[in-house]
């Protein structure tokens, strides 16, 4: 009975251990996806700015030549 016990035990040990070391890399695989949409996220904001300054830039001398005689 006990060695019936002790080996249902272990079984269940080494299931649980497998399950969670599938977890960490499922959990490892989704935190670089997560920094890598990050790093995107922020690169793609810095260049949403450089076109609204560009834009700004860019009105600004039309406005000059417009306002020419």
């Amino acid at each position: 009975m006990r060695e019936t016990t002790s080996s249902s035990y272990l079984d269940q040990t080494k299931s649980l251990r497998s399950a969670l070391e599938e977890k960490q890399k499922q959990i490892d695989s989704l935190s670089t996806s997560n920094t890598e949409l990050q790093k995107s996220v922020k690169d793609l904001d810095e260049r949403l700015s450089a076109s609204k300054q560009s834009r700004v830039d860019a009105d600004e001398i039309i406005s000059r030549y417009s306002a020419l005689p």
